[in-house]
């Protein structure tokens, strides 16, 4: 085992002698294996062991453990209390706190890596965690033998293994009682299925590492490919909207190309089938981006908050120069000639029609207005949008401009009829919004 381990820090990992990893120690079997294991290899290594007070007495005896190890070793000690908060979820608690207390280490004492002791067994009860819970092609894969500056030694070697070399080299350990509950997942699947595995196929193990090195090597083909997919599939309107066009996607291949490209962006498998399955107007969020289905396209942008509304601007008779923001300015000029115009974002306007001083803002449920060529009946404003087919992310851009009476203009798409001019009309407002 010793020369097997020696190989992957060396040959796999690129780990030098001389520099100086930071070992993640807790006392069980599994990271004082590590401990020992990188000792007798001479490589240079700290410690770092945190006490999260769980078991009481027994917490304090695993410290005193590592501690005792590393002064008979001369190994650089590192412990934390941490105290948890057990209303929440624990296990994932502690994980954040102890990784983050790791990097801090890591970074004060320039150590070059942070070794962990999961080891294959771990591998296999992960992957099974992820297929309970659902996953893509990646989450299959298990955890990768290194991330960043964490690094996984044990990872190809099994529990057995591991049992079999600290009872041969008489390696001190600690026995965590919880480990034998069930009421965590992981160990209920301990417990009970890779049991079951190991007694159908004793060599499961093996079998199991093969599996995953094909499932690596096909997660990594579809990582190739995603540059690729994202020049022929994603249609970007700027630089905060992407669009994907689904009917460019072979069907067979949608669900597959849909969750690879949209993953990086924090969708999970559940959420990318459901919206592929959905009606237009469906969208589903991650904590920083927003995706909407709209008809053949699905819509993918940074999230928007309430904030990023415009508040009230009032507008006076006089002004002529309205900075809204960084990048949008409305233009008010009165004139006695008119000036008709395609531009969407241009207007003129009966100025006998309209009472100062105008509010610019952003449009809200309930909003109603009178749009041209309708004859002056009044109309839902969402109603409007609707039928225009604005989907949900250009609906949430829409801003209005109304007067003492109401809606005059839905900026960019409609005038309201109550102030068209016509063949009498002798003074005029133009209103030109733009876009920086």
């Amino acid at each position: 085992m010793l020369d097997k381990f020696v190989h992957i820090l060396r040959s796999s990992l690129k780990k030098t002698p001389e520099e100086t990893i930071l070992c993640a120690v807790s006392g069980g079997m599994d990271s004082m294996c590590l401990l020992e294991l990188m000792r007798t290899c001479k490589q240079n290594i700290a410690v770092a062991h945190v006490n999260y007070g769980l078991r009481n007495s027994e917490s304090d005896k695993d410290e005193l453990l590592v501690k005792t190890y590393c002064t008979q070793h001369s190994i650089p000690f590192h412990r934390k209390k941490m105290q948890l908060d057990t209303k929440t979820a624990v296990q994932e608690q502690a994980r954040n706190l102890r990784y983050s207390w790791f990097e801090q280490l890591s970074s004060l004492y320039n150590y070059s890596s942070i070794a962990t002791a999961h080891h294959l067994d771990d591998q296999i009860e992960t992957m099974m965690i992820n297929l309970i819970r659902g996953t893509g092609l990646k989450g299959l894969t298990g955890i990768p033998e290194q991330r960043d500056n964490i690094i996984r030694p044990l990872l190809s070697f099994s529990r057995t293994e591991i049992q079999n070399y600290v009872l041969d080299n008489n390696i001190p350990f600690r026995h965590d009682r919880s480990n034998d509950s069930d009421i965590y997942l992981r160990n209920r699947i301990r417990h009970h299925l890779t049991d079951f595995f190991y007694q159908e196929n004793p060599n499961f193990s093996s079998t199991f590492s093969n599996t995953i090195r094909r499932l690596k090597a096909a997660s990594q083909y579809i990582e190739d490919r995603k540059t690729i997919w994202k020049s022929r599939y994603f249609l970007s309107d700027h630089k905060a909207q992407i669009t994907i066009d689904l009917d460019a996607i072979p069907p067979l291949h949608r669900e597959l190309i849909c969750f690879s490209l949209l993953e990086d962006f924090g969708f999970n498998q559940v959420q990318v089938n459901n919206i592929l399955q959905a009606h237009t107007g469906r969208m589903t969020q991650t904590e920083n981006y927003s995706l909407l289905k709209d008809r053949k396209l699905l819509i993918l942008r940074k999230r928007i908050s309430k904030g990023d509304d415009i508040d009230l601007i009032k507008i006076t008779k006089d002004d002529k120069y309205i900075f809204i923001d960084e990048c949008n300015t409305l233009l008010i000029q009165h004139s006695t000639s008119a000036n008709i115009s395609d531009n969407p974002l241009y207007e003129c306007l009966d100025a006998h029609k309209i009472t100062f001083p105008l509010v610019l803002r952003s449009w809200k449920e309930g909003d109603r207005f009178q749009p041209l060529g309708m004859g002056g009946k009044h109309q839902k404003l969402q109603d409007f949008l609707t039928h225009i087919k604005l989907h949900r992310f250009q609906k949430e851009k829409i801003r209005i401009l109304e007067d003492t009476k109401g809606i005059i203009w839905v900026i960019g798409h409609r005038i309201s009829e109550r102030v068209k001019i016509q063949e009498n009309t002798t003074n005029f407002i133009h209103l030109q919004y733009i876009k920086t």
